[in-house]
């Protein structure tokens, strides 16, 4: 993540921006420091260029130049230690000794039923990434279900394809989409959170496998079959090899990739 702060305040419309198709007009309001010290309420953070396009048109409108001040990266790091957000899970590695999946980092300080994290995510803006990333998501979301009887999950990411974000949320792997930049202190409503903009994937391997890695699943402790990419239609019931079956008839897939038989990006 990238982290900054206004020195005025700056309202943004994403009425003209394409994601917009997915929800009403609004305007989101960014707000410069009221005292001497900065809370996590007026520190942001957003990701990629995406993510910042609209805020920067809005701050060069007002005719001012370095409105959005981004922190040096040891000033981040320290000001991320300072706050005492919720922790960031650790990609895993199959040549560690100490790998620990995502489920097991997560069970040393959640003590209770329900699980809520939160997925910053940099895939959204093309299709096709957004497919294989909500295979990701699925095992994931797997993952944590093996451990909490309740799991929220959702995604925080630029407002750049709307296509991506009905993907997500019409598949039940998601449960809320959040639109980037957005406050530090909307981390605090999650009991971790997994930045994949900080652990960038390798292009020496399948992509899948470095995406449930840098998710905290082990690519290794998944089965083929799970890595294969579907979609299915609005109202039918998808089966997911390996769990358990309902009465309901099985999804028609819309599209499924034969090379990710394979694990291979497609």
């Amino acid at each position: 993540m990238n982290v900054f702060f206004v020195t005025r305040d700056v309202a943004v419309s994403t009425s003209s921006d394409a994601a917009a198709e997915t929800r009403p007009p609004s305007t989101r309001c960014f707000t410069a420091p009221r005292g001497q010290q900065i809370t996590d309420a007026e520190l942001y953070f957003g990701t990629n260029k995406a993510s910042f396009e609209q805020l920067f048109d809005a701050a060069r409108s007002t005719g001012e130049h370095g409105v959005v001040r981004m922190l040096r990266r040891d000033s981040q790091t320290e000001t991320l230690r300072r706050l005492r957000l919720p922790p960031r899970v650790r990609a895993v590695h199959d040549s560690d000794d100490d790998t620990t999946a995502i489920e097991d980092q997560l069970n040393v300080f959640v003590r209770r039923d329900h699980v809520r994290v939160a997925i910053i995510n940099v895939h959204g803006a093309a299709f096709g990434d957004a497919i294989v990333s909500l295979t990701a998501f699925r095992e994931l979301r797997r993952a944590l279900s093996s451990r909490y009887s309740s799991v929220q999950l959702d995604v925080l990411q630029a407002p750049i394809n709307p296509e991506s974000e009905r993907l997500y949320l019409e598949s039940g792997v998601v449960d809320r989409i959040e639109w980037l930049p957005e406050t530090l202190a909307t981390l605090r409503r999650y009991d971790a959170y997994i930045d994949l903009a900080a652990d960038p994937i390798v292009d020496n391997r399948p992509w899948v496998d470095g995406l449930l890695d840098a998710l905290g699943v082990p690519s290794w402790r998944v089965p083929p079959s799970r890595k294969r990419n579907r979609l299915r239609r609005p109202g039918t019931t998808c089966i997911t090899p390996g769990a358990a079956a309902d009465k309901s008839p099985p999804a028609t897939p819309i599209w499924e990739n034969p090379s990710s038989r394979a694990h291979s990006r497609i």
